[in-house]
């Protein structure tokens, strides 16, 4: 029997204080668990900041290989494995729970900074974003298609894919080689509004499984749900936007 939803669990979600009975935090707004993720991140970034600055090459590369090891390779082998029936046990060998991978992001931005990929063409960055997309996609649907259960999905790429990674990093350093800041203009306002696209697309994609309009299957579907989803989302968000006190407050766009 499900759970009534009232206005007490509404509350007790902008505070923070989920309630195991109601199904508002854990079935519709389970990915705000980011909220206080990111503020925690926001607290501590001038610290880390400080600290990638002054260190030198070989102590970020340390950092680097140790991090994206434990908290990225490690766990997505373990994933992996665990799908395909080869291991039946968890590894405890991962620090992704302390949001480290988040780290390795705020390093890599710095090392970019400095002229990382510079003497990487526009061919070959491209060639790296698309193969990384393409292998991002299809191995979702692939692994998602041949272990699932009722169609329900078992795997989704997480912050702390290897992968992911690489399309950031291709994607970061393409955008910081477009001379014409007007050029960038979309980019800003897809960036500006990001926030509150995160904050409302769950909602949505209930929405749009519940109306049958799009039925989530392993598939095609699957990427017309993710489209439809962003599209609305986007489209929700920027009328918020309109109002000047929404737009400021609770987008925290400037």
């Amino acid at each position: 029997m499900q759970s009534t939803i009232s206005i007490k669990d509404y509350l007790f979600s902008f505070l923070f204080l989920n309630d195991k009975s109601s199904q508002l935090f854990s079935k519709y707004l389970w990915h705000y668990w980011y909220i206080p993720a990111i503020i925690g991140l926001y607290l501590v970034l001038p610290f880390l900041a400080n600290s990638i600055v002054k260190a030198n090459k070989s102590l970020l590369a340390s950092f680097l290989i140790v991090s994206i090891f434990f908290s990225m390779i490690v766990p997505d082998i373990n994933s992996i494995l665990e799908f395909a029936k080869k291991m039946q046990r968890n590894t405890t060998l991962s620090v992704g729970l302390t949001l480290s991978f988040s780290a390795v992001y705020f390093v890599f931005g710095n090392i970019l900074k400095r002229g990382l990929l510079k003497k990487w063409t526009l061919k070959w960055l491209s060639i790296i974003g698309i193969l990384s997309f393409v292998i991002l996609v299809f191995g979702s649907l692939y692994i998602n298609g041949s272990f699932s259960v009722s169609n329900a999905p078992v795997f989704c790429v997480w912050y702390t894919n290897p992968i992911l990674l690489i399309f950031s990093l291709v994607i970061f350093e393409l955008l910081t080689r477009i001379p014409d800041s007007k050029k960038l203009s979309p980019f800003t306002i897809l960036s500006e509004l990001s926030l509150g696209v995160y904050l409302v697309h769950r909602p949505i994609q209930i929405l749009l499984q519940k109306s049958q309009l799009i039925n989530f299957n392993i598939g095609v579907n699957f990427l017309i749900l993710l489209v439809s989803t962003l599209i609305i989302s986007y489209c929700l968000v920027w009328f918020i936007s309109l109002i000047p006190l929404a737009k400021k407050m609770l987008l925290n766009v400037k």
